[in-house]
């Protein structure tokens, strides 16, 4: 296979794995290179090309990296507000059934922050239930005391 086909083939399979739609694809060429297509750049374009995508597909990883902990960090708080163990099995386990996954690892970025949030709401809401129940049952137990 010649250099440029390679070269193509590689842009692609990068910008699949940052999880670029064709929309977007166009726009990165036309925008770096003023082109519609990767077929209209040069070897030395296509090169430059490949070498940014994968600098961006660092920083994709890394960003779902960060999001990943993040996600495990509230699951582990969502648990302990509910006084139930957990472990990293089970925060992953959580994780991947609330995404209807099987790997932690395949859960997009934006998927992950609807995660955190959603876990770090609903943990901080139980919290809140929570103590505005005892408030309310404290207050109960010391009117039935006065009244004794």
């Amino acid at each position: 296979m010649n250099e440029k086909l390679r070269l193509i083939k590689l842009y692609h399979t990068i910008t699949n794995q940052i999880g670029m739609d064709e929309d977007e694809r166009k726009d990165v060429l036309f925008s770096w290179f003023g082109v519609m297509s990767s077929k209209d750049l040069t070897i030395a374009e296509l090169r430059m090309l490949c070498k940014r995508l994968q600098e961006m597909r660092g920083e994709v990883v890394k960003t779902e990296d960060i999001w990943r902990k993040r996600v495990i960090k509230v699951v582990f708080d969502y648990y302990e507000s509910l006084d139930k163990f957990c472990n990293m099995n089970i925060a992953k386990a959580t994780i991947c059934r609330a995404a209807k996954t099987r790997d932690i690892n395949k859960i997009s970025v934006t998927k992950l922050q609807s995660l955190y949030n959603a876990f770090k709401y609903h943990a901080q809401a139980f919290k809140s239930v929570t103590q505005e129940a005892e408030r309310l049952i404290n207050s109960r137990y010391e009117t039935i005391e006065k009244n004794k």
